[in-house]
């Protein structure tokens, strides 16, 4: 352990129109990690890679 504190922010409570900019905002507010929750599993498993490939996009794009 390294002693630093993780944050890890849930996507299960976010405004779904507005996941992209609430993921933003909590990457820029320091979170080292998001829980996505069932939006990996939306589909039925054909979609799970896109799933996770999108959901890490929003959140690579708003590390930057």
């Amino acid at each position: 352990m390294t002693g630093k504190t993780l944050i890890a922010p849930s996507a299960l409570s976010t405004d779904f129109s507005k996941q992209g900019g609430e993921v933003e905002a909590v990457v820029k507010a320091g979170a080292d990690g998001l829980v996505a929750g069932s939006a990996v599993f939306r589909g039925g498993p054909s979609h799970y890679a896109n799933n996770s490939a999108a959901i890490r996009s929003v959140a690579d794009a708003a590390a930057r």
